[in-house]
């Protein structure tokens, strides 16, 4: 660690600095956490047996998933995964829950059995997310 002689006019600059770099520094090593994992996740979506091919299936939707990098309304960057727009996102809640099966005319034949595939996943993969954050803030602590 550097230490140096801040007079108290200069400090509140200085630890701003100070704490902006290291802020910075820690956001670009999670962010890059956070996409590797991302990534990751897809991966395993692909190869998970919840999309082995049904009745005529052509295992379409697992291949259409993708990483997005968005921006929250707070303005903090996140990775979205979801299908590409080929695909409405909002059937995967759809596949992961299971739900009635409706005829063209409403009524209802039966029901469409739940094939969980992303809530495992994330299971899995959030422990470790978490951990692998924590490391690299605990090693930004160790190094300012």
């Amino acid at each position: 660690m550097r230490y140096e002689n801040v007079n108290l006019e200069n400090l509140e600059g200085r630890l701003g600095t100070i704490i902006k770099s290291y802020s910075e520094e820690v956001q670009k090593e999670a962010d890059d956490v956070l996409k590797k994992n991302a990534k990751a996740i897809v991966k395993d979506i692909k190869t998970t047996p919840a999309f082995q091919n049904g009745k005529g299936g052509k295992g379409r939707l697992k291949r259409s998933f993708v990483v997005t990098k968005i921006t929250a309304p707070n303005g903090e960057k996140q990775y979205s995964i979801n299908a590409k727009k080929n695909h409405k996102w909002s059937i995967v809640h759809l596949i992961e829950k299971g739900h009635k099966q409706l005829d063209k005319k409403g009524n209802y034949i039966g029901e469409v059995k739940a094939r969980p595939f992303l809530a495992p996943l994330l299971a899995t993969y959030s422990p470790v997310i978490e951990e692998q954050i924590k490391k690299i803030i605990k090693e930004a602590k160790g190094s300012s």
